[in-house]
Parts: C-alpha cells; sequence; structure tokens
C-alpha cells in the first residue's frame, strides 16, 4: 500500500484561514460591523461547513432552502450584503456577528484574494531549455519558460509569460501582458492582443476541417492558410480549439471569455465581450454579434448569423440565424417562452394519451364519453364545462 504523507509546504492551506478579528476583517472588505467585533475568526468556510469560529459568506439566492441552510448555520460571523435579511437564530444559540457590505460577491472576491498567497511568477528571462528561432523579438521583461518553442520572427510583447511548454509558430504575434499556460499552441501568423490568458492545452491556430470528395469517395484536404485574430483582455479556457480561417480570419473580439473545451471551427467570428461556457462547439463561418452569452454544450451550424445581446440556454442546438436581443433554448432553437410552453405541453402526452384513449373507446362502445370525475385522468382534478358542440 503507498502511503501518501500530507503536503506541509510553508504557505500550503487547504483552507481559507482567517486567524483575524470580526473587525479586522470588516476594514479588509470595507464593511461594517453587527454584533460582536472582538470575536477572532478561524477559518472561510461555507454555511454549512462553518462553525462558531468561522465566517460564511450569504449570498443573494432566495427560497425555502436556501433560508433552511442559513437559518441551520453555526457561523460565528457572517459576510451579508447592506439589504440581506437574516432569519433569527434558535433560542439559546451563541450571538452572530454580521460583516455588512455594499456587495456581497465582490467582497468576497476581496477577501479570497487577500486571505489566498499569490502565485510565484515566472521570472522575466529566457530558460535554458527554451529554443527561440531566428529573429524572435521579446519584448521588456518577457518570461520565456522551460521547454518554449517560438519558431521563426515570432514577436512577444512586454511582460507576457511563456509557461513550460509553450510552442509558438512562426511570425505570431502575441501582445503584451499575456499569460500562456503550459502546453499551449499558438499557430503561425496569429495574433494575440494584450493582456490575453489561455490556459493549459489550448490550440489556437489548427488548420480548419475542410474536405473534398473525388470520384472515387476519398478525401482530399481544402488548404487552410487563413490565421486567428483574438482580441485584447480576452480569457481563453484549458483545451479549447480555435481553427484558423480558409483565407481570411478567424476572429475573437475584445474582452470575450471562452470556458473549457469551446470549438471554434474556421472563419468564426465572436464579437466584443461574449461569454461561452463549457463544451460549446460551432461549425464554420458562423457570425455572433456583441454581448452573446452561451450556456455549456450548445452547438450551432455552419454559416449562422446571431445578433448583439442573444442569449442561448445550455444544451442548445442553433441551425437557423437568431435575431438580436433573442434568448432561445431547447432544439432546434426555439424563442425561451415558446420552448418552454411547448416542453409543458410535451410533459402532459401521456396524460393526453389516456383520455383520447377513453374516448374511441367510449365511441366505440357507443356510450356517453366520460366527463368530469368519471374521466381515467380525473382523480384529484378539477372538473371542467362541457364546450357547446363539442358533445359526443
Amino acid at each position: 500500500m503507498i502511503r501518501v504523507k500530507p503536503r506541509t509546504t510553508p504557505g500550503f492551506r487547504t483552507r481559507m484561514r482567517l486567524d483575524r478579528t470580526v473587525a479586522e476583517v470588516a476594514a479588509l472588505v470595507g464593511g461594517r460591523v453587527e454584533g460582536p467585533a472582538d470575536r477572532r475568526l478561524a477559518k472561510l468556510l461555507s454555511l454549512q461547513e462553518a462553525g462558531p469560529d468561522d465566517l460564511a459568506p450569504v449570498f443573494g439566492a432566495q427560497g425555502a432552502v436556501a433560508t433552511a441552510t442559513l437559518a441551520a448555520s453555526r457561523a460565528g460571523a457572517l459576510l451579508a450584503g447592506a439589504s440581506a435579511t437574516l432569519p433569527a437564530r434558535g433560542a439559546g444559540a451563541a450571538p452572530c456577528a454580521i460583516i455588512r457590505v455594499e456587495n456581497a460577491d465582490l467582497a468576497l472576491d476581496a477577501l479570497v484574494l487577500a486571505l489566498t498567497p499569490a502565485e510565484d511568477v515566472q521570472a522575466p528571462g529566457v530558460h535554458p531549455t527554451a529554443i527561440l528561432g531566428p529573429d524572435v523579438s521579446l519584448g521588456h521583461e518577457a518570461s520565456i519558460g522551460p521547454h518554449v518553442v517560438l519558431g521563426r520572427g515570432v514577436s512577444i510583447g512586454a511582460r507576457t509569460r511563456l509557461l513550460p511548454g509553450v510552442c509558438i509558430g512562426e511570425h505570431a504575434v502575441i501582445g503584451a501582458d499575456v499569460t500562456l499556460h503550459p502546453h499551449v499552441v499558438i499557430g503561425s501568423r496569429c495574433v494575440l492582443g494584450d493582456r490575453v490568458t489561455v490556459f493549459a492545452g489550448s490550440v489556437i491556430g489548427k488548420d480548419g476541417f475542410g474536405f473534398r470528395q473525388d470520384k472515387q469517395g476519398r478525401h482530399h484536404r481544402i488548404p487552410q492558410r487563413g490565421i486567428v485574430v483574438v482580441g485584447d483582455d480576452v480569457e481563453i479556457g484549458a483545451h479549447c480549439t480555435i481553427d484558423r480561417a480558409r483565407f481570411t480570419e478567424t476572429r475573437i473580439g475584445k474582452g470575450s471569455k471562452l470556458d473549457n473545451q469551446v470549438h471554434l471551427a474556421h472563419n468564426v467570428e465572436l464579437g466584443e465581450h461574449c461569454a461561452f461556457a463549457a463544451q460549446v462547439g460551432v461549425a464554420g463561418s458562423t457570425i455572433f454579434g456583441k454581448h452573446v452569452f452561451v450556456g455549456g454544450h450548445s452547438g450551432f451550424g455552419n454559416g449562422l448569423r446571431l445578433g448583439d445581446r442573444v442569449a442561448v440556454s445550455g444544451f442548445t442546438g442553433v441551425n437557423a440565424d437568431v435575431e438580436a436581443g433573442t434568448h432561445v433554448s431547447g432544439f432546434p432553437a426555439t424563442p425561451h417562452r415558446a420552448w418552454a410552453r411547448d416542453l409543458f405541453h410535451v410533459r402532459r402526452l401521456g396524460e393526453l394519451f389516456t383520455r383520447v384513449k377513453a374516448l374511441e373507446a367510449a365511441a366505440a362502445a357507443g356510450d356517453q364519453p366520460p366527463t368530469g370525475a368519471d374521466r381515467p385522468d380525473a382523480a384529484g382534478a378539477p372538473e371542467r364545462s362541457a364546450r357547446p358542440g363539442h358533445g359526443a
């Protein structure tokens, strides 16, 4: 049996340790204290995990489950919004300190950043195992990590960090303050703007998927010689694949965010500030407007046009153009309200089937169709008046 010893490296924390008083935490997040300000807090935990010496955040979710969880929590202090309504604790429970802030989500972000040690930043310079081709240009304080490969004529901007195993094809241009995580691949001549982050294993600039068949049914690749252009402030998750265009550009607009395992085929264009959740797949030449939000595991057909501020629910299949400002769901993609209505009716098909069978049986026997309480499906359901002209 292999025994794994717990890690004891200095600075390593399995929990968010506070080791501060309520008042000190409030000062970190710019909040005000209700209750015992001098209580010393040990950890930042969830409502379910927190004990009398811990702080727990209260989010904006409403409903019976959230209220019950909050009422049952043993947390000694809560981080809550200024207008959040908190249920009273049971008789005999210890008083709870409350840190009130304008926005609990933003305050929690600030607190988490304050509590976690900063990651070690790769120092500027070129690691001795890196391979740089001819005519490579490195900006001020660029950092080239172990086993990075840069092709001929690559340009790297100031303060950009290339972590271990990154591979960049010839004549690609990488902007300033970019971070490419381990084993990212950037194809030749592709362009990344400033402040772009690409997480591990993503490939930008792979040849697009295009083949023709000859008379014998054999596949022949269509040349893909375009590039990918990624705008400023874009974030691309792990193991995404962005194909190069056939002869122009596949584009990702500035400020857009892609979750893990997103695939954009050749000649796809994303407008500014789009956000795609994990496992979205987009076929070639589809064009998105600005501020388009797409839920996970959705798919898009070839050559579509989606307007600005379109919202696509998760698991949606889009096979037609979508007008600006529309929210679509389901397969094929339908305006969300219509999809929800149709789903409601589909779930009643079993009931309708039972009613139709009863009507058919009554008609075959020459009997009066069952109505009201005599209907097979009427248990517990209110009676309805017969509509004129619809008798047997």
